[in-house]
């Protein structure tokens, strides 16, 4: 399945449906959760998305609430989980079959992507992804620069060993921003590298057209939030629990 968090992104989950709607891979449930839109987002999915696959929240919860609700209370026990942001899409139909395939050797998958955004003369260009120090799968993943992971794929057994601390700030607010790292980092450590697959096509594509982006309007929020994962304890991999 593709699980898609979204927040008032109404020009673009058209497409990103249309792009999971593509793909080669015919087997996918695409589960959205809509988190309190304000400018007509849930009314478009209404329209197009089945409602046993539309989660629609009364108040905004941010995502790390969002991905964890779903997953904990809304997906099967036995199916691979895709993670895709409503405001981003696929830009390969065989995105999730090439995922799919390399989970038989693989617990987390990763790909690389495109970043869509506005030059400043307001003209679309299209970026090849900023080096991602993730892509090396080696060292420790907490002290790793970061750059966004929003296509990713893992096991669902593997996300309820993470303790839902990992999406909370100290004081037990969920976190705001950053729930890619927090999700992906445990999983990538109970995993370990040999267990984790990064495929260096790019996949999906990133959007920064949205003048709203995290990364341009609450850079200080992700900082601080990446900073409490990476002083965290880290997960041990199947082979460090058995010894």
């Amino acid at each position: 399945m593709v699980l898609s968090p979204v927040w008032n992104a109404k020009p673009w989950v058209e497409r990103c449906v249309d792009s999971v709607r593509r793909q080669t891979y015919s087997n996918i449930r695409h589960i959205w959760v809509d988190d309190a839109s304000t400018d007509g987002t849930a009314a478009v999915l209404k329209q197009i998305v089945r409602n046993d696959d539309l989660l629609l929240n009364a108040e905004r919860r941010y995502p790390s609430y969002n991905v964890w609700n779903a997953l904990t209370n809304h997906v099967r026990e036995d199916c691979l989980v895709g993670l895709l942001d409503g405001d981003d899409w696929l830009i390969d139909e065989t995105a999730v079959e090439r995922m799919v395939l390399e989970h038989k050797a693989c617990e987390v998958v990763w790909s690389a992507h495109e970043v869509h955004e506005y030059d400043s003369h307001g003209e679309l260009v299209v970026k090849p992804e900023p080096d991602n120090p993730l892509h090396r799968m080696t060292g420790n993943v907490r002290t790793l620069g970061w750059e966004p992971t929003h296509f990713f794929s893992f096991k669902r057994h593997r996300f309820l060993q993470i303790h839902t601390l990992e999406f909370q700030a100290d004081d037990h607010t969920w976190f705001q921003a950053m729930y890619d790292m927090a999700l992906s980092v445990p999983l990538i450590e109970m995993a370990g590298w040999s267990r984790c697959c990064h495929i260096a096509q790019p996949l999906y594509a990133y959007n920064r057209l949205r003048p709203d982006n995290d990364d341009k309007v609450r850079r200080t929020i992700q900082q601080r939030t990446a900073d409490i994962i990476r002083q965290r304890r880290p997960y041990l991999t199947q082979e460090e629990e058995r010894s």
